[in-house]
């Protein structure tokens, strides 16, 4: 199988030899799941103020972030709000979804004080502006290899997010290969790991990266595109606002695991975020919000598979 997750670095890695052959569904859900159960050693690197970028000279002496939040009442995150379902401004103006409810009750967890200002820009900046100290954690985004290099991220997901080809009205296209073709222009998020990846499995066609999910769901029903690469609810939404919008038959291309990031050397804060999404997994915390904002649509109107975020962080179709 295969959803939020977005920096120029992504862009820029190197395509690697594409397979004739996809994992299906089983098989995906196992490679995700023994994925879930590694955990990487980390390098500490000097940070600031238990936040990003340089300064000082041990990464132990700078304050950790959950303790930063809790002394001064305050958690300023990185956010964009072009995703509904998952983040969005609701009819009065205010942050809502699966990953704003989500990271509310965490910080409710550590401290019911704490006041969230959420600092609103497009999903590209994201990680540039986690990397220079303008936020101090950004909102679930794709564990990609490049965005390691620029932060720590949580070893525990807070959703996996099966990845789809969504065609323009009328598309003859059927299988996953048909894709990699100079003729079949694939629109993205710009700096998206749909962007990436979709780079690597399609060396051959032709990418435009555009500013949110929204406006590349735009170029394909105006027929502009061929497909989107696309996280389920951004599926979701595309669909129902444009109904002449479809799924590529089969199964999802792959499944996106999504989490928090944090600034490099805060291993403190990590592992705290990384226990308490271990903690809500295993309670059905994190499936029965999934199940809320995502997963009873998926099989009521969707009819798709729903996958989610089970005991200890695997994996799990529900």
């Amino acid at each position: 199988m295969a959803i939020s997750d977005k920096t120029e670095n992504d862009s820029q890695e190197t395509a690697t030899t594409k397979s004739s052959e996809h994992p299906g569904r089983r098989g995906l859900i196992a490679g995700a799941v023994a994925g879930a159960a590694v955990f990487g050693a980390t390098r500490l690197i000097p940070v600031a103020d238990g936040g990003s970028g340089g300064g000082g000279s041990n990464a132990a002496d700078k304050e950790a972030l959950i303790d930063k939040w809790r002394r001064t009442k305050e958690a300023n995150l990185g956010w964009e709000f072009s995703t509904p379902l998952m983040q969005f401004r609701n009819s009065a103006g205010e942050p809502d979804g699966f990953s704003v409810e989500m990271v509310k009750l965490m910080m409710a967890d550590l401290d019911k004080d704490i006041k969230i200002n959420f600092t609103e820009m497009p999903f590209a900046q994201l990680v540039p502006a986690l990397a220079s100290g303008k936020v101090e954690m950004l909102e679930p985004v794709t564990n990609l290899p490049a965005r390691a290099n620029e932060g720590l991220f949580a070893d525990i997901p807070a959703n996996y997010a099966p990845i789809y080809a969504v065609r323009k009205p009328g598309s003859t296209l059927e299988k996953d290969e048909q894709l990699n073709d100079p003729a079949i222009k694939i629109a993205v998020i710009q700096g998206s790991s749909q962007a990436a990846i979709g780079a690597q499995r399609y060396p051959k066609a032709t990418f435009v990266a555009l500013a949110d999910a929204t406006v590349a769901i735009a170029e394909v029903a105006s027929g502009r595109a061929d497909v989107t690469l696309a996280s389920i609810f951004n599926v979701m939404n595309g669909i129902r606002n444009n109904p002449g919008l479809s799924v590529l038959p089969g199964d999802p291309l792959y499944v996106d695991f999504n989490t928090f990031l944090l600034p490099q050397g805060d291993v403190k804060s990590q592992m705290w975020i990384s226990n308490w999404l271990r903690y809500q997994a295993a309670r059905g915390t994190i499936a029965a919000l999934w199940n809320k904002w995502v997963g009873d649509a998926l099989r009521s109107e969707f009819k798709l598979p729903v996958v989610t975020v089970g005991p200890g962080g695997a994996l799990s179709q529900v």
